[in-house]
């Protein structure tokens, strides 16, 4: 990369693909381990086209000046990318909370499957769960709010201002505690019965 040319539209659109690749590789449904990695490259892509015009505003016109920061710059829309990604995939393993712990109330946690989703061992209940989870995102166009999403990031943490590293260390424990909570609400009904 040749810094001197790196500059206006190119370096606007290069980091935008930055946060928005790491934004699609993360998302529920769209980043999961079965839908292939050049399909999530050219989501990415189109993103970025259809998105740069219109956040390109928040981008510095100049190129960096030196390899470091532009290093930085990029560093820092990839951390930005994988906070909001991130998040969403912690709403989501809710599900698989729900589905083990039910699993293991009826019985069902001995029989482990491989998850086609994340490729990975996992209760019958808890992958059947995680796979409506990804059919209910296409089929009520939430996929459509996830991609809203990105271009909302740049207002919650716009290019080059400072990571709000404390309120992102206390929205993830939130979004940790707020995930298992929802999963146990979601199996209470089989807790209950197990119990009784």
């Amino acid at each position: 990369i040749h810094l001197p040319a790196l500059a206006g539209t190119i370096l606007t659109y290069l980091l935008v693909f930055a946060r928005t690749g790491a934004i699609v590789m993360l998302l529920p449904a769209l980043g999961d381990g079965g839908i292939p990695s050049r399909v999530r490259l050219v989501l990415a892509l189109a993103i970025t086209v259809a998105m740069t015009p219109t956040v390109e505003h928040f981008y510095p016109a100049a190129a960096p000046a030196n390899a470091l920061q532009l290093g930085l710059l990029i560093a820092q829309e990839v951390t930005a990318g994988m906070l909001i990604g991130g998040m969403s995939r912690l709403i989501m393993s809710s599900l698989q909370v729900a589905g083990y712990l039910i699993a293991t109330q009826t019985g069902l946690a001995y029989a482990q499957t491989i998850d086609p989703t994340q490729h990975e061992q996992g209760a019958v209940v808890g992958n059947f769960f995680a796979l409506m989870g990804a059919v209910l995102i296409f089929s009520t166009d939430l996929h459509h709010v996830a991609i809203g999403a990105i271009a909302g990031s740049y207002h919650m943490i716009p290019p080059g201002a400072a990571l709000p590293t404390g309120d992102m260390a206390e929205l993830t424990i939130r979004l940790v505690s707020a995930s298992f909570v929802l999963g146990f609400q979601l199996a209470a009904p089989f807790l209950v019965f197990g119990f009784a």
